[in-house]
């Protein structure tokens, strides 16, 4: 139920239990929604070094979030990574649109 809900809305994770809010494979599929749900996983993922990487991998933008990672290199690497990726993809779908649009 909770996996569902996140998958949908990831800022739903702030209304779940906490053993939900503890649990990295729910964790990331709040975050894939939705970067800012990383405000509401617990402490003890905030913390997870190798939890956040996987986060930044799929949301560059949870670095705004993860305080405690802000000045490690490696994590930021990963966030600038991703963010690029994501606007590259970005830039293809919009031409992809322009060209097929008549």
């Amino acid at each position: 139920m909770a996996q569902t809900a996140v998958a949908k809305n990831g800022l739903l994770l702030r209304l779940c239990a906490p053993e939900f809010r503890d649990n990295e494979e729910i964790a990331l599929l709040a975050i894939r929604n939705h970067c800012s749900a990383f405000r509401y996983i617990s402490d003890r993922l905030k913390r997870d070094r190798a939890f956040v990487i996987k986060a930044v991998k799929i949301d560059g933008d949870v670095v705004d979030f993860a305080d405690e990672f802000a000045q490690d290199e490696e994590i930021v690497r990963h966030a600038q990574a991703q963010i690029t990726a994501a606007r590259k993809l970005e830039t293809d779908r919009n031409t992809i649109n322009i060209v097929v649009q008549p």
